[in-house]
């Protein structure tokens, strides 16, 4: 099974973005920063993206020291086949750093 990770991933207001090796069932994210909030948003196969911002629709803030994970479910998709990959940003003047695990 393809595993995509980076333990590394600096986020500042400037939108960043990172396709998947694969698509994947389930997404792990923690935010490892002390003071600021990432927003993420987990984009589908079948979807195309779009710039990040903080108030982009389906948008998740993961607070510093918090971790999300998102699971896919075949069952809300029809035709997808998983999650292809994900944007991030932080609010104005902001950074961060997490990691993500996709599997």
């Amino acid at each position: 099974m393809a595993m995509d990770t980076n333990n590394a991933v600096s986020a500042s207001d400037t939108a960043g973005f990172v396709w998947f090796s694969a698509p994947h069932g389930s997404v792990w994210v923690k935010n490892d920063g002390t003071t600021n909030a990432v927003y993420i948003r987990i984009w589908q196969l079948t979807e195309t993206p779009v710039t990040m911002t903080t108030t982009l629709a389906g948008a998740i803030m993961v607070k510093s020291g918090e971790a999300i994970t998102l699971t896919w479910d075949k069952v809300y998709e029809s035709g997808g086949v998983g999650y292809g990959g994900m944007s991030y940003i932080c609010g104005a003047g902001l950074t961060t750093t997490f990691r993500y695990v996709a599997k």
